[in-house]
């Protein structure tokens, strides 16, 4: 059987030292594909110019991320006490119909922003931390960030859901990558009638127990 292609990508750059470090080594030893980036964490500029030799090479994203640390501007739904509301809380907003999309719409400007004035270039690609792009409300602020911006080469975009049969002979945290394409249901299709590229298939659902 010929090998299949794939596309891996090392979420979280900018989250920590430690964390920025490594990717930048597997990048530099050619084991990744690329990266996605948290503009709004703390660390996230002092390393952003280590990627720049990989532009052009590899894949640079933004790891869209609302619901790890403060927004990079005025977020009084999303952050009322100056950090991001967890998942849980959001995703309570979103299928309640309670979600302040100008309020997403703008923060997911202001990130797309952030990554271009340290890298220089609109991200290659975008996802979500804990995949918050997927969800109802945020996925529709982010095609109204990017239809503002109007990218002259629009980024990919990933899926963050796999085909059942996939999921289950592949047998790794069955029921957390169920329940993330049940979210992501109809995203590839609304992204592709907005005219982006997306993944064909997503195995990069793990439960991070040490012991697995």
């Amino acid at each position: 059987m010929p090998p299949v292609p794939f596309i891996l990508i090392a979420d979280d750059f900018g989250l920590s030292k430690g964390v920025s470090d490594a990717i930048l080594d597997l990048l530099a030893k050619n084991r990744l594909s690329g990266t996605g980036s948290m503009v709004n964490q703390p660390g996230w500029a002092a390393h952003a110019e280590a990627l720049k030799p990989f532009q052009g090479r590899r894949d640079l994203g933004l790891h869209l991320t609302l619901t790890l640390g403060a927004p990079l501007g005025l977020a009084p739904s999303l952050a009322p006490e100056g950090q991001f509301l967890p998942l849980s809380k959001l995703m309570v907003k979103c299928f309640s119909n309670a979600i302040p999309r100008r309020e997403i719409r703008d923060e997911i400007l202001r990130q797309i922003e952030a990554f271009k004035a340290v890298t220089g270039q609109f991200p290659d690609f975008i996802d979500g931390h804990q995949h918050v792009h997927v969800l109802p409300g945020i996925r529709r602020a982010l095609f109204e960030a990017l239809e503002i911006l109007k990218p002259d080469r629009k980024p990919w975009l990933r899926v963050s859901s796999d085909h059942l049969g996939s999921i289950v002979a592949r047998g790794v945290s069955v029921g957390k990558a169920l329940f993330i394409s049940f979210l992501s249901s109809g995203f590839a299709q609304e992204a592709k009638r907005n005219g982006y590229r997306v993944n064909d298939t997503f195995s990069g659902v793990r439960s991070f127990d040490p012991d697995a």
